[in-house]
């Protein structure tokens, strides 16, 4: 384990506060805790992290809106909710503002390393592809830098719209399985996790509003494509 791995934990139960901080050290992360969202927020604020770990039942600001506060902050560090609520619109904001996964409680600390390790693995450890720039009509991508290069200007992407761009230029004018984003990016094809690729297909669609040329087909409970024309 690298011992730079640097972990901020949001979390306002101080008995559970302690046993995750307990563990993830034992484990070489290094833990920074907070007890509530304007404590959380100051700490993310003072340290560099690789990782939060945010409850959203907080108080002072719940964990939704810290993590909008992060996400405006910082479009790469990765985000795991902990969560008592398993309500498929809380499950879904979660990953619509920003999140990288959520795990509901209770939940066992062996199941959180796996899903810590996960999170890292596709954030930190990006796989490698044949190539990391694609011209695409007008605009540039870098997958490298995760940038789009466009008339109006520069635009820097999410991981997770980096990763789905990367599938789509690799594979032009094919549609690509709802399946296989799913897996390469989130690393799961679980329901709730189905929903949030629409929700990052719609963003990327967003970034190509100037580029006329660009598009991104539905094809219904199959995939998408990417055309040129």
């Amino acid at each position: 384990m690298k011992e730079s791995i640097s972990i901020l934990i949001v979390e306002d139960d101080p008995n559970l506060a302690f046993l995750l901080k307990t563990n993830l050290e034992q484990e070489g992360y290094s833990i920074t805790v907070a007890s509530d969202g304007v404590l959380g927020w100051t700490a993310f604020n003072d340290h560099q992290f690789d990782l939060c770990i945010l409850d959203i039942m907080l108080p002072k600001q719940d964990g939704f809106q810290l993590a909008e506060m992060i996400r405006r902050h910082s479009i790469s560090t990765p985000i795991i909710f902990l969560t008592a609520r398993s309500r498929k619109e809380d499950v879904c904001k979660a990953f619509e503002i920003g999140g990288d996964d959520y795990l509901t409680k209770p939940f066992s600390i062996k199941e959180l390393l796996l899903r810590i390790k996960a999170v890292l693995r596709r954030t930190s450890s990006i796989m490698p592809s044949p190539a990391s720039m694609f011209q695409i009509a007008s605009i540039s991508f870098n997958y490298k830098t995760r940038q789009l290069h466009a008339p109006s200007g520069l635009k820097t992407l999410s991981t997770k719209e980096n990763e789905l761009l990367r599938i789509f230029c690799q594979n032009p004018e094919v549609v690509i399985d709802r399946k296989r984003f799913l897996v390469e990016v989130w690393g799961t094809d679980d329901y709730f996790v189905s929903k949030s690729l629409d929700v990052y297909i719609t963003r990327l669609r967003k970034l190509f509003t100037e580029e006329p040329r660009i598009s991104i087909q539905n094809y219904h409970s199959v995939g998408y494509k990417l055309v040129v024309s």
